[in-house]
């Protein structure tokens, strides 16, 4: 049976089946130095760049459910070798690709040409026809910065502090000042001179409390008042 007639027999009975490629039994011209086994195998090899389940010319029940069809003549002519590949699509008859090549018998093998032209026609036809499209980008999430706190808590800190310096101040000074004066030890040798820490203790305690408490208010109730400490005393200037 001719090549013509087996495509017309392939393409009525593999219509419409999955995607498998079949290899028809090549055309050989004389003088190869090959058998037909061993170039067949080369082709086969070429045809499974594509990644599809690749039918052998002697599986004549797997043919049936190919959907494209690889025909092939392999000649040589003086001191070249040529080859000749076809690309069938089964459903509808309609070439996809050819491919053809030659090679001098001097410089080349005639398996790895018919490997590396079957190789070249799927490439060039089914694995671009087939390339998947590229998958959707994901966008990329940015998780943002947990926001500051407001300013007027951290301000807020501040004015406790100095509060709570202000109070511990004044106690020590209390101490001093109550401890003035009297005997260090049992006879009275020597006493206490702690007057004047006492009350240093004491004047800076008073200073913080008052910087702290308005320091609180005006964060509080936001009053425009400003404190400054100077020889003449404590200093408190501004809109209440």
């Amino acid at each position: 049976m001719s090549a013509t007639a087996l495509l017309l027999v392939y393409a009525l009975a593999g219509a419409g089946s999955g995607e498998r490629l079949a290899l028809l039994p090549l055309e050989l011209g004389n003088g190869l130095g090959g058998s037909r086994a061993d170039l067949q195998a080369a082709v086969l090899r070429g045809l499974a760049a594509v990644g599809r389940p690749v039918i052998e010319p002697d599986d004549a029940a797997g043919r049936a459910g190919a959907q494209y069809l690889i025909t092939g003549r392999i000649e040589r002519t003086s001191a070249l070798f040529r080859i000749s590949l076809k690309l069938v699509r089964v459903s509808d008859g309609g070439i996809l690709g050819t491919e053809e090549n030659s090679c001098e018998v001097v410089d080349c093998s005639v398996a790895e040409l018919a490997r590396q032209s079957a190789r070249e026609l799927v490439r060039q036809t089914l694995g671009r026809m087939e390339t998947p499209a590229p998958a959707p980008s994901v966008p990329t999430v940015v998780m943002a910065p947990p926001p500051p706190p407001p300013p007027g808590a951290s301000r807020r800190v501040w004015p406790a502090v100095m509060l709570g310096a202000g109070a511990a101040a004044i106690g020590v000074g209390a101490v001093l000042i109550t401890v003035d004066g009297k005997c260090t030890d049992g006879r009275c040798a020597n006493f206490y001179n702690t007057l004047g820490p006492g009350i240093g203790a004491v004047g800076l305690g008073v200073a913080a409390l008052t910087v702290g408490g308005i320091s609180l208010w005006r964060d509080l109730w936001g009053s425009a008042a400003s404190v400054a400490i100077g020889p003449a005393g404590i200093a408190v200037t501004g809109r209440y």
